[in-house]
């Protein structure tokens, strides 16, 4: 399981690196940790304090 969770912040991290690159407007970033925050939130007991953030 938290190797599966390794994953999923490795692929936030990249999708967050490559939306910030090519300039995308800030809210589909907003709106993509919002959904991630409810997803760890329900989901993950654990959460690193830069997921939280």
């Amino acid at each position: 399981m938290d190797r599966d969770l390794n994953s999923a912040v490795n692929i936030m991290v990249t999708f967050l690196t490559s939306d910030d690159l090519s300039h995308q407007p800030s809210l589909k970033e907003e709106s993509f940790l919002r959904t991630w925050k409810g997803f760890t939130a329900t989901n993950s007991p654990k959460i690193c304090p830069s997921a939280n953030a």
